[in-house]
């Protein structure tokens, strides 16, 4: 097992603004027909391209017009399932139960959205409990509009060489978990209470590329491109390989976010070629003598 060191690098901390361009919005009128599970025939199923700069955005915004079809429907049924280039996201807008009529609900997330220039996002309506198994229409969306903005912070942990690396909260005082990601948004693990008591802890064998690890709270959700900051906060302290690297007092419903390179360790073969330049300088210097 190859324990991994915190370079020098490492011993100096910079925030890191992702790029971004503005705001990515999607926009649908409506009707949406909510019906069924998801690949229901009855759903609406509409799409929204990006067309500007890769980002890393660190909010998302919903809002839309629920109207009440079938009458034991509840409004926390009514979901939308979103995918993009990297994967699916199920999205719950609402936590309202029983209604009637036509209710407006918002909600807003905060954690980190990858967006890449050309991504084609596919939102589809459907239902999480089909009260009469699709065959009927059982609520209907209309004026939604998804909203991308706010761009990410992250603190740079500077860079390790390849192998094993453990991530962990030890020493906070709430109920962590914990995301790691590749620098595209690809999610390479996440643990909720592998650490003491509801503590988080993450070992994982890194490839040489650029990563980026999040420290949140309890509830938190992690997806292929997405990851939501759970609500839990307090007193945090972030370790990696045991030794701390950050500590200080989370916000509800955020993350701490971290980026991070890995580096390839140098093959024998370029040490020795190494090696064997500085044998011949030194033997060079001294025929001049």
């Amino acid at each position: 097992m190859k324990k991994l060191v915190l370079s020098a690098a490492c011993l100096c901390m910079a925030l890191l603004v992702a790029p971004v361009n503005g705001q990515f919005v999607i926009n649908e009128a409506g009707p949406i027909n909510s019906a069924g599970a998801i690949g229901s025939p009855a759903n609406t199923t509409f799409t929204g391209t990006y067309g500007g700069a890769n980002a890393i955005f660190n909010t998302f915004n919903f809002v839309g017009d629920l109207t009440e079809v079938n009458t034991a429907t509840f409004a926390s049924e009514a979901d939308f399932n979103i995918t993009n280039g990297l994967g699916d996201v199920d999205f719950d807008p609402t936590t309202t139960g029983g209604f009637t009529g036509t209710i407006n609900v918002t909600s807003t997330l905060n954690g980190l959205y990858w967006v890449n220039t050309g991504d084609t996002f596919s939102i589809e309506s459907f239902e999480s409990f089909d009260d009469d198994n699709g065959s009927s229409i059982d609520s209907i969306w209309n004026n939604v509009s998804f909203t991308w903005s706010g761009s990410a912070t992250f603190t740079s942990l500077g860079s390790f060489f390849e192998g094993e690396l453990t991530f962990d909260s030890e020493g906070s005082a709430y109920d962590t978990e914990i995301g790691l990601y590749r620098s595209d948004g690809t999610l390479v693990a996440n643990d909720d209470d592998g650490g003491t008591g509801s503590l988080s802890s993450l070992t994982e064998t890194l490839v040489a590329g650029d990563y980026i690890v999040v420290l949140g709270g309890f509830n938190s959700t992690f997806f292929d491109g997405a990851a939501n900051a759970g609500a839990g906060n307090g007193a945090f302290n972030f370790n990696i390989n045991g030794n701390s690297v950050d500590s200080g007092t989370s916000t509800a419903s955020q993350f701490e976010a971290y980026s991070f390179t890995v580096n390839a360790i140098p093959e024998p073969s370029s040490m020795l070629v190494l090696v064997g330049l500085g044998a011949v300088a030194g033997f060079v210097r001294r025929r001049r003598k």
